[in-house]
């Protein structure tokens, strides 16, 4: 980024750093979401049972940002 606003322009490259960790901030998830992921994983396992064996678990998306 530095390489395109160069250090001609410090306040836009301050502006724009700010809004990437906003952004940043507000994509995580609240701890009570994370829990509600967890007891519906809990959950999962529960009515799956020896039915259907999980080798792996891979949690993807917004769950595992900021983790």
């Amino acid at each position: 980024m530095a390489d395109v606003l160069g250090d001609k322009n410090p306040d836009a490259r301050e502006e724009i750093e700010e809004g990437y960790e906003k952004a940043a901030d507000d994509a995580k998830i609240t701890e009570r979401q994370g829990e509600t992921i967890n007891e519906r994983l809990e959950s999962l396992d529960e009515v799956l049972g020896d039915k259907v064996p999980v080798k792996e678990r891979h949690m993807i998306g917004s769950f595992t940002r900021g983790r």
